[in-house]
Order: C-alpha cells, then structure tokens, then sequence
C-alpha cells in the first residue's frame, strides 16, 4: 500500500495493474479505500503524480462517502424498522416462533 500527502491528509492507495493499454483508473470503495488500476508499463512515479493530481477529487469522494454512511446508521432489525427493496420501502415486523 503507498500513500501521498496531500493539503495536511494523507491519501493511501493500493495499485493494481493489468491489461490496461494507456488509461489509469481511480476507484474508491464503500469503505473509502482508494485503488488505482494502471498499464503495467507505467512506472511508480507516473502513478504518484497521477494520484497528486486527483487528491482534491479523491479527498472529495472519500467526504461524501463518510458522509453518507454517518446518514444511513446500522440497521437493528426491530419491529417497525424500514427496508427499502426494490423501490418500495417494507416494514420489518418480528415475530416469535412458538412450538
């Protein structure tokens, strides 16, 4: 895993290189980790610098998503709770199994 500072924060990212002919891809995932997907011929500082230049967009992308999972607290599957489920939203009702 490298990292980078950037503006006081640090971005870490893993790099995961492949068939890519020219493009390099940055995806961030639901726990805001970074991966940067690149051409096996491009070298370590082009994809430091790549990086660097997408800090602002990445510490953005990694803001909106903490923001969004402090939005959506864990569900606690009680009575009454709301799922959302194809575009609808069901109730939870829990019930006793009794024999």
């Amino acid at each position: 895993m490298d990292c980078i500072p950037y503006d006081g924060d640090e971005i870490r990212y893993e790099i995961v290189r492949g068939r890519r002919k020219r493009t390099v891809a940055i995806r961030l995932d639901s726990a805001s980790a970074v991966t940067v997907f690149a051409p096996r011929r491009l070298d370590e500082e082009g994809i430091r610098a790549i990086v660097r230049k997408k800090a602002p967009w990445i510490l953005r992308k990694q803001a909106k998503i903490r923001e969004s999972g402090a939005a959506h607290p864990p569900k606690q599957y009680i009575s009454g709770e709301v799922f959302p489920y194809l575009g609808r939203r069901y109730r939870l009702e829990v019930s006793s199994l009794s024999r």
